[in-house]
């Protein structure tokens, strides 16, 4: 269930997106609730979330336990995603109960990067009319290694194509010329054995 777009309102980074880019974060964001003396991280920990302070106060800690900042909810020191480094370097407890936002940290990377810097709207996309094969592409392991400008030119080189049922999109033994991504319907991947005998089945990917 998407999160109220109007909770973005406190964070100068996600008031500056258009309404395109505020729908489609607030579409996959997710609030949780954490108790007094829980961990929002550790240190070590591999992230793969953005995370915004709405209520509460949380402490950065280093190795040792030494406290580095203290973030307050609705505070200048909270205006900012944290937890996002890969692994994290800090560790993050909370002194309070505590109410956060969470962003997967690769789509809120190249949303603000499409909406800040090039002007370009989700919405302009490769002519889909669901983004939410952006987001699914986002959680891949290929894609989450590459920076937030080559995602952007990729997305951009998109083109939505039909395919009719029983048509071969790749050809086995053929050189691969394109990078397909299934939006919607269902596609066999079959090993052809010879002429004499039946294809062998080897995985399904759906849209």
């Amino acid at each position: 269930m998407p999160v109220n777009p109007d909770l973005f309102k406190a964070f100068a980074a996600l008031r500056r997106l258009r309404t395109e880019g505020v729908a489609q974060l607030a579409k996959h964001a997710e609030r949780s609730r954490h108790e007094a003396g829980s961990w929002l991280f550790r240190r070590g920990q591999q992230s793969t979330q953005a995370l915004f302070l709405l209520h509460g106060i949380v402490q950065i800690e280093d190795e040792h336990g030494r406290p580095l900042a203290e973030l307050r909810g609705s505070s200048a020191s909270a205006n900012d995603a944290f937890g996002t480094e890969s692994p994290q370097t800090t560790s993050a407890r909370c002194i309070s109960d505590v109410l956060c936002l969470r962003i997967d940290a690769s789509l809120l990377e190249i949303t603000l990067s499409w909406d800040q810097s090039s002007g370009v709207e989700v919405a302009e996309i490769g002519g889909f009319g669901d983004r939410d094969w952006i987001f699914r592409l986002l959680q891949t392991r290929t894609m989450q290694q590459l920076p937030s400008p080559h995602l952007q030119a990729l997305f951009m080189a998109m083109q939505p194509f039909d395919v009719c049922a029983g048509t071969r999109i790749v050809e086995q033994g053929a050189h691969g010329d394109y990078f397909y991504v299934i939006d919607e319907g269902e596609c066999r991947v079959l090993y052809e054995r010879g002429s004499d005998l039946e294809p062998e089945l080897l995985a399904r990917f759906t849209g």
